[in-house]
């Protein structure tokens, strides 16, 4: 027996100290640790009871979920009474049970696997809390050397025990109001937006470079009507560029007779491939040009700017297909 002394009075604790049909879960719905709202009925509070197996997991005893560090207690009993899934505890560390008479851990939190190893829902870990509010309200307290007469698991409907738990499987469950950050799996809904948050940045990176290419394919084209005297500095000012850019990103279709139809863009480029050869006299420059580096003209150099290329890698690009 160890002693523990609080002034005048002498509490003792024998080494261990049990509490037996301790309250930890009840029916309900509650919000999880991951911010997931969890719906646990009795057929649910029967299989864990059901599938409580210490020599295959023994749920252990911690403070507000602490993961690391040893073991505060572990669980011994877990049955279900049709009110209250209650387990029995054995403390090892006399201070720890002197604390919890003294009413530092007023509240506790079960942590649920939902599914261990393909057998359902089990008891994972039973956590004290001592400010952190538990997600489960009105839970009787904790006290030593509690005997009701409760009926066994194995004593309820066989029915029952067959129904199969509707949790999400392979993620622990930690009945906290506080989030906590031990789950196996990310939150559904965050796991969501994240997804959709990586489509709509790919969405906006393929409308970039789908941009970029009609931009240069167009001044390719443009350069081709030049080049073919088809394209005045007048037309050219009167924005043919831009509608031709424009006319790639909307989805318009001109229709030319009763069974053909073809995209806005198409009928422009064969409209403008169509214009006879018309450069003005008076729109022509006769004024000596200086040579053009690499051979290239002085839209063939405009069009190396545009695509970010030197005269002399453009150049090269032009051999190459001329090949």
């Amino acid at each position: 027996m160890d002693d523990v002394n609080h002034g005048e009075h002498c509490v003792c604790f024998p080494v261990p100290a049990d509490y037996s049909n301790v309250a930890i879960l009840k029916p309900g719905v509650f919000n999880a640790g991951n911010g997931v709202t969890v719906a646990l009925g009795e057929a649910e509070l029967l299989r864990i009871a059901d599938n409580f197996d210490p020599a295959h997991l023994l749920p252990t005893l911690n403070i507000d979920h602490e993961d690391s560090g040893p073991a505060l207690g572990r669980v011994t009993g877990l049955r279900f009474d049709g009110e209250f899934l209650r387990a029995d505890i054995r403390i090892a560390d006399t201070q720890l049970a002197e604390r919890i008479e003294r009413g530092d851990f007023p509240s506790r939190s079960a942590e649920i696997y939902t599914d261990l190893d393909g057998q359902g829902p089990a008891l994972r870990a039973v956590a004290l809390l001592g400010a952190m509010p538990p997600a489960v309200k009105g839970l009787p307290p904790m006290l030593r050397d509690q005997h009701p007469s409760l009926p066994a698991a194995e004593a309820m409907q066989p029915n029952v025990l067959a129904a199969a738990p509707q949790l999400q499987p392979f993620c622990v469950t930690l009945l906290s109001e506080v989030p906590m950050g031990n789950e196996l799996q990310p939150e559904p809904a965050r796991e969501a937006a994240l997804l959709a948050e990586e489509n709509q940045r790919l969405a906006e990176e393929n409308r970039r470079l789908l941009r970029h290419e009609r931009q240069r394919e167009i001044a390719v084209f443009m350069s081709e009507l030049r080049n073919a005297g088809r394209l005045t500095p007048a037309l050219e000012q009167a924005g043919i560029e831009q509608l031709l850019l424009a006319a790639c990103e909307t989805p318009l279709v001109v229709r030319l007779s009763e069974d053909n139809e073809e995209p806005l863009f198409e009928t422009l480029h064969r409209v403008f491939s169509a214009l006879p050869v018309c450069v003005s006299f008076g729109e022509t420059d006769f004024r000596a040009a200086p040579p053009a580096p690499c051979g290239l003209s002085e839209d063939e150099r405009t069009i190396a700017a545009q695509l970010g290329l030197s005269a002399e890698e453009y150049a090269e690009i032009r051999r190459t297909e001329l090949r």
